[in-house]
C-alpha cells in the first residue's frame, strides 16, 4: 500500500512539474517598463488634427501618414524586443529606449508629410523626448526611430496614393459597386 501512495505521489508531483513548465512557456517576454501607451494615442490624434485640418479628409494623406508612422513604430520597436515581421526596417537596437524610440519615428514620419507643421511637432517630439533620462538609450532610441522613419518613408516614395482616379457613379443598388479603373481587382 505504501508503495501506490508513493507512486501516486510521484506521479502528482511529476504532472504539478509539467504544468509549471507549460505556464513557465506561456509566460509573456518581458517588455521594458519605461513605456506608456498615451504615446501612440497622442501622436495619432496629432495627425488626424492635421489631416482635418489640411482637407477635411477628403484625400487619403492623414491615413497614409498614420499608416506610415504606425509601420515605422512597429519596425523600430520591434528592433528593440524582435517578436514579429517587420514591414522596412530589420535592424537590431536591443538598448534603444521604447519612448525615445516611438517619439523619434512618430515625429519623421509626420513631419515629412507636414512638413509646414515642423514647429508645432518638434513641441510634441521634445513633450515626449522629455520623459526619457538622458544617456545612450535615449541616443540610440533618437537614432533608431529616425532610421525607422527613414526606411518606411524611402519604401513607399513614389505609390501615387494621391493620383488621380477615373470615377463613374452608379446608382446604388445590389450588386452595383462603385469600380475605379486603377484598382479593379478582377481580370
Amino acid at each position: 500500500m505504501k508503495r501506490k501512495t508513493t507512486a501516486t505521489k510521484e506521479i502528482i508531483l511529476v504532472f504539478i512539474l509539467i504544468g509549471l513548465i507549460i505556464l513557465q512557456s506561456c509566460k509573456p517576454k518581458e517588455t521594458t517598463k519605461n513605456y506608456s501607451s498615451e504615446i501612440i494615442t497622442t501622436w495619432n490624434q496629432k495627425v488626424m488634427k492635421l489631416a482635418i485640418a489640411e482637407d477635411g479628409l477628403l484625400t487619403l494623406k492623414g491615413v497614409r501618414t498614420e499608416a506610415l508612422m504606425h509601420t515605422a513604430i512597429h519596425d523600430a520597436l520591434n528592433a528593440i524586443t524582435p517578436m514579429y515581421s517587420t514591414y522596412s526596417y530589420n535592424g537590431i537596437a536591443e538598448n534603444a529606449d521604447p519612448m525615445a524610440t516611438v517619439a523619434q519615428a512618430a515625429y519623421a514620419v509626420v513631419v515629412s508629410q507636414y512638413p509646414e507643421k515642423k514647429k508645432e511637432l518638434e513641441i510634441e517630439l521634445t513633450t515626449w523626448l522629455e520623459t526619457v533620462p538622458e544617456g545612450t538609450s535615449k541616443q540610440e532610441g533618437i537614432i533608431l526611430g529616425n532610421e525607422a522613419a527613414k526606411k518606411i518613408i524611402t519604401a513607399r516614395e513614389g505609390d501615387k496614393f494621391n493620383g488621380d482616379a477615373e470615377y463613374t457613379w452608379h446608382p446604388m443598388a445590389p450588386d452595383v459597386y462603385a469600380e475605379f479603373n486603377e484598382h479593379k481587382w478582377y481580370t
